[in-house]
């Protein structure tokens, strides 16, 4: 069985109930304070477990250049070795962490999104993002994250 899993669904899971068919309310899942919003850290933790579980394919928990160019093919080496912080050659969830702190990486996708300015993501706004991902360009799901990331203003 595959561990690549669709990252749209993953995303669905952990942002919209409404954009999956389960009885899970998933967006809770994904606002772990359960404050009814999800904070920039939780949407970060909900997208790192995304991009693992579908940018690392052979599951070793890390991330290499030949895996990563899957999503982008023309990815320059100099940006990937840029996550890379300790020069092995992958991106370690630890490493890819380390990285969006320092470069707010995943915070310009909240900032985006979040219509009322309060820093978080509300269920209409998780809504409008995964409408934006759908119609995103790409092969793949991750592909389409990839490149709604890559049109934001701000993106690294």
């Amino acid at each position: 069985m595959s561990r690549i899993l669709p990252l749209l669904t993953i995303t669905s899971l952990l942002f919209m109930a409404s954009a999956c068919k389960t009885s899970t309310d998933n967006y809770s899942v994904a606002d772990r304070d359960h404050d009814g919003k999800l904070s920039k850290s939780e949407v970060k933790k909900a997208l790192m477990t995304a991009i693992y579980a579908n940018g690392d394919p052979n599951g070793d928990g890390k991330i290499s250049f030949s895996e990563y160019c899957t999503v982008d093919p023309d990815y320059p080496k100099a940006r990937f070795n840029e996550r890379d912080l300790n020069g092995d050659g992958y991106v370690t969830p630890e490493e890819l962490d380390r990285f969006s702190e320092k470069s707010h990486g995943f915070d310009h996708l909240v900032d985006a999104f979040d219509e009322d300015g309060d820093g978080c993501i509300n269920r209409k706004e998780a809504a409008i993002f995964n409408a934006h991902l759908q119609k995103a360009e790409g092969d793949n799901a991750l592909q389409k994250l990839y490149h709604l990331n890559a049109s934001l203003p701000g993106s690294k």
